[in-house]
């Protein structure tokens, strides 16, 4: 089995993961060592948690305490690991 995407230039694996939400595109990196850091040049940088929060009810303040922490700290380690030396779009999304 032939791997053809991993063999595209930089610039057209970052414009097909900048598609992709955030955290899907930063999963990429455990699929080689090529991939490793390709997710960090997005050019797209939208941390919309929506999804993650509706699954928590509003009466169990704990458990929401954990992930509104949680997101803080992924915000924050994509920041810090975020490369590209523009960003076209950012977006943050958590309601509190």
């Amino acid at each position: 089995m032939v791997d053809r995407i991993s063999g595209l230039p930089d610039e057209i694996l970052v414009s097909i993961l900048s598609l992709l939400p955030l955290k899907e595109a930063q999963a990429t990196s455990i699929l080689s060592r090529r991939w490793q850091y390709v997710w960090a040049y997005c050019t797209t940088l939208n941390f919309d948690d929506e999804k993650n929060l509706v699954r928590l009810r509003l009466s169990d303040r704990e458990a929401l305490e954990l992930e509104m922490c949680r997101y803080v700290n992924w915000v924050d380690s994509v920041l810090k690991q975020h490369r590209a030396l523009n960003i076209e779009r950012f977006r943050v999304y958590f309601k509190l």
